[in-house]
């Protein structure tokens, strides 16, 4: 990453999400590809380490990094797995959209149990 666009603070965030990445992911990658399947300990880790919050408002318990910072994040899972990646995008997304136009109750309903994955998310449309 250039210095010149990016905080000391990204760059700390990245060297954490590779040191988690080598010791939870790296293990386990290739019998995440051989069987197709996610264990769900991973995406609970995933939720202990912040990483479905950047987005989200320390007062809904998100870490409130930003969007530079979850893209940084994003890459970093997608150059180990892709399909674990894509599992943080409709809570990424949902949140994204509850948080910027969903009522107070909403946000208290939801937003607190998304990041630490308590709470599960999907899209669906009528």
């Amino acid at each position: 990453m250039n210095e010149i666009y990016f905080s000391e603070r990204i760059f700390r965030l990245k060297e954490q999400v590779r040191a988690f990445l080598k010791e939870e992911l790296e293990p386990i990658k290739e019998e995440i590809n051989r069987t197709k399947e996610i264990p769900p300990s991973i995406i609970r880790k995933m939720g202990n380490e912040g990483f479905f919050g950047p987005l989200i408002p320390r007062e809904f318990n998100g870490t409130e990094l930003g969007m530079v910072s979850h893209c940084m994040i994003t890459e970093e899972i997608s150059r180990l797995n892709v399909a674990v990646s894509v599992t943080r995008t409709p809570c990424i997304l949902n949140g994204f959209l509850i948080n910027n136009f969903g009522n107070i109750s909403q946000k208290e309903n939801y937003l607190r149990r998304l990041e630490k994955t308590r709470c599960k998310m999907s899209f669906w449309h009528p």
